[in-house]
């Protein structure tokens, strides 16, 4: 068996000191599905240095500082630990049989590492959670607009009601003509002492002093109530939340969705008012008696 000389085997670790870093970075490239052109636009190490490092041509790099830097940018970068390859880079002769400078240190070089799951999922929650607060507003305006249309329909309705079908004033009947000849005017009864006025009965109109309405929602919803006239709420029920809202005259609801609230009118339960999904506007006058239920 023959026996390698000395000098030979001496030679042969001072060429081996810094071989095989290049292949295990490539390797581990490789194996991240990474190429070179991904690994500079992270790291921001020129391509043919990062060929270099792969070929172990570190003379490349002229000084060793910044072979070291580097190396343990790009070993950094790719998830492995840079202080065995920092180490094994070593000054010697290179491969035109120059030997390299001898400079103590290296440069330090701050990593572009991908961020961390963490920040990746802060980042998509705060993405979500803006395009979510979007949506609200955007059909809370929508909603709100809604309802301030449908009031000013329902006080111009109410308006047009009270004023008759015309919008004129009903014409008033004229009484008749004093006879000028002293008889009583046509359709009257001739005064006399044995004339008995007779009192006509009272009207029976089973008339309401005060309008109530009473709100039960099921799910949050968006309403408006006027009084009289008056906005006097305006806003969203909690699902579970019970309201109750009095006038003299008129009252007049908004509801954004149908059956997420149950109307209760004067004591009387009258269910929902309008299928899932719909917008109901309702004016509720005193005198008249309370409506009718829904399913």
């Amino acid at each position: 068996m023959w026996r390698r000389r000395p000098a030979q085997r001496s030679q042969s670790r001072a060429s081996d000191a810094v071989s095989g870093i290049g292949d295990i970075l490539r390797r581990r490239r490789a194996t991240l599905g990474l190429t070179l052109d991904d690994v500079h636009e992270r790291i921001r190490v020129p391509v043919r240095l990062l060929e270099a490092i792969e070929a172990d041509r570190f003379e490349a790099f002229g000084v060793a500082q910044y072979a070291k830097g580097f190396v343990r940018s790009y070993a950094q970068f790719l998830g492995l630990n840079p202080d065995p390859f920092v180490a094994r880079i070593q000054v010697g002769p290179g491969r035109d049989g120059k030997t390299g400078l001898v400079v103590s240190g290296e440069v330090p070089m701050r990593s572009s590492a991908p961020p961390s799951p963490l920040r990746r999922a802060l980042v998509w929650t705060a993405v979500i959670a803006s395009i979510t607060l979007s949506t609200i507003g955007y059909i809370g305006y929508r909603q709100m607009r809604q309802f301030h249309q449908s009031e000013m329909v329902d006080q111009q309705r109410i308006a047009a009601e009270a004023n008759g079908p015309s919008g004129a004033p009903a014409p008033s009947v004229a009484s008749p003509a004093p006879a000028t000849d002293g008889s009583p005017p046509a359709g009257s009864s001739p005064a006399g002492p044995d004339a008995v006025e007779t009192q006509l009965p009272p009207l029976d109109v089973a008339a309401e002093s005060v309008i109530q309405v009473e709100m039960s929602s099921q799910d949050v919803c968006w309403v408006s109530v006027s009084t009289d006239g008056n906005r006097v709420f305006e806003g969203f029920l909690r699902a579970g939340e019970r309201r109750r809202w009095d006038a003299a005259k008129t009252l007049s609801v908004v509801i954004g969705n149908a059956t997420a609230v149950r109307i209760s009118h004067n004591g009387r339960d009258l269910g929902w008012l309008g299928a899932e999904g719909e917008v109901v506007r309702r004016t509720f006058a005193r005198g008249e008696p309370a409506g009718e239920r829904n399913p």
